[in-house]
């Protein structure tokens, strides 16, 4: 795998450096060097610095972005070989970023390397930008430091950016220093960055101390509109880690719709664990009438029960409800009964297609058709025909395309053939050619990248990443992409 993924960034390579636009060409060979940096940084290296001189500095940062996740030591010796300007200091911050809490002195002196080439930048935005970049990354080994740069950023979006990242690194580790942070803002920062900060803060307390820790930090937003919504976001970051917290939480909030949303975001992790509290949760939603119940815990039973999800399913009336029960039912038996998925796909668009509430039909049909391509692509397409806009449609193309890779590339191939856009067509084929690589389909994912004629960086772009495919099954590259 590993020599195959190498001789497809080649080709890549030589696809890359043959296109005559100027931008696509610097995109193409972007894409090739950071999947190249994933097996072989020094190889990386020489093609980006063999790019033109005005696209070298790009590519050297994206040689850094797929080098950090296995080889620290090359992508920071490579940052330091880029002309000071904005991007060494992003390369710098990414090192930066990955590198662990008991390497932090070797962080802050790339940091203060990084934050000496921000502040001598002239360009008032660069300049922000690039704080911001060193402010992100220091939150996560000096807080306090982080803080007093976030504060120092002029422009107003950075500055409120970075509080935002350095409010998150601290309530992490601490949710008083959180609550310090937020009695800070409430003397100098205005109300926007105010409460964006409370926002982010509450939200980590939520995901990893505690919800009560988190709602209290939000009590501090008068306007009970407003905190309704963000209560509602804190449950749902609260969920995964305490459920029962956040359903307390959720069944506080004031406004109705927001509690809704709260409580599905308790009930979407509770159906992953424990079906009896699923349906329990899913029939206690508040205003509910006897459908609506019915509704909901058909979607709950899906993944548990389909049989009997699908028996009730049928008793609901309004169409566009039993549409999207159906489609649930039959997205949970797909992977293991495609056939049996096929037939409730097909009575869900019945059922969507009758749809009593005005619109809802075709917004419904955007939601089955992917699910439908994963059976037979033909039929998708013809549901793709029906739907109301252009817009639509080539969204609901390119996501069933994908979802028909992993099943039936051929089938996926003429569903995204069908794109009227000459670069959207391209587009969706090498969304085809990367899935099906990534489903083991790789004679057909090669054949399909290499069949994209009319927009070569495209062609490019899918051919490195069926690489990056085969260079991560073959153990010879990080397991997943980096969160820089």
């Amino acid at each position: 795998m590993r020599a195959r993924g190498l001789s497809l960034l080649r080709e890549a390579e030589e696809i890359a450096r043959g296109i005559t636009d100027a931008w696509e060409r610097s995109e193409a060979l972007e894409d090739v060097v950071e999947a190249m940096a994933l097996y072989d940084v020094a190889e990386a290296e020489r093609v980006a610095w063999s790019a033109p001189e005005k696209d070298r500095t790009r590519a050297l940062l994206r040689v850094v972005e797929g080098a950090v996740g296995h080889d620290l030591d090359g992508a920071e010796r490579i940052a330091r070989t880029m002309p000071a300007g904005e991007e060494r200091v992003q390369a710098l911050a990414r090192v930066a970023c990955r590198l662990g809490l008991q390497e932090s002195a070797r962080a802050l002196r790339l940091l203060e390397e990084a934050r000496r080439i921000a502040r001598s930048l002239r360009d008032d935005k660069e300049r922000a930008d690039a704080l911001y970049e060193v402010a992100r990354a220091l939150a996560r080994h000096a807080p306090s430091d982080a803080g007093r740069l976030a504060k120092s950023i002029t422009r107003t979006s950075g500055r409120r950016l970075a509080l935002r990242d350095v409010a998150e690194a601290m309530a992490e580790k601490d949710p008083r220093a959180a609550e310090r942070i937020v009695g800070d803002l409430a003397r100098w920062a205005d109300e926007r960055t105010r409460r964006m900060v409370v926002q982010r803060a509450a939200e980590v307390v939520a995901a990893v101390h505690d919800v009560s820790e988190a709602a209290r930090l939000l009590s501090s937003i008068d306007d009970e509109e407003e905190r309704s919504w963000r209560l509602a976001r804190v449950v749902e970051s609260a969920a995964p880690r305490d459920p029962a917290g956040a359903e307390r939480l959720a069944r506080t909030i004031p406004d109705r719709k927001d509690q809704i949303h709260a409580l599905w975001s308790v009930l979407d992790v509770v159906t992953e664990r424990d079906a009896a509290e699923a349906e329990r949760v899913a029939g206690s939603f508040p205003g509910d009438d006897p459908q609506r119940r019915l509704w909901r815990v058909a979607f709950v039973l899906a993944r548990h029960d389909p049989a009997e999800a699908e028996r009730r399913a049928r008793m609901l009336r309004d169409g566009r409800d039993r549409s999207s029960a159906l489609r649930a039912i039959a997205e949970a038996v797909l992977e293991h009964d495609r056939r049996r998925a096929a037939r409730l796909l097909a009575e869900a668009e019945r059922a969507a297609r009758g749809a009593s509430r005005r619109g809802t039909g075709s917004v419904e049909l955007q939601l089955i058709a992917p699910l439908v391509a994963a059976c037979d692509p033909a039929e998708a397409a013809r549901i793709i025909g029906d739907i109301g806009t252009q817009e639509a449609r080539d969204a609901t193309r390119e996501e069933a395309a994908g979802k028909a890779a992993a099943y039936d590339p051929p089938g996926a191939e003429r569903l995204a053939r069908t794109t009227e856009d000459p670069y959207h067509r391209a587009w969706n084929l090498r969304t085809v050619a990367v899935e099906a690589a990534r489903h083991r389909h790789l004679a057909e994912a090669e054949r399909i990248a290499r069949g994209i004629t009319e927009h070569p960086c495209l062609r490019a772009w899918a051919l490195a990443g069926i690489a990056e495919v085969l260079l991560r099954a073959s153990g010879d590259a990080p397991a997943s992409p980096d969160p820089v």
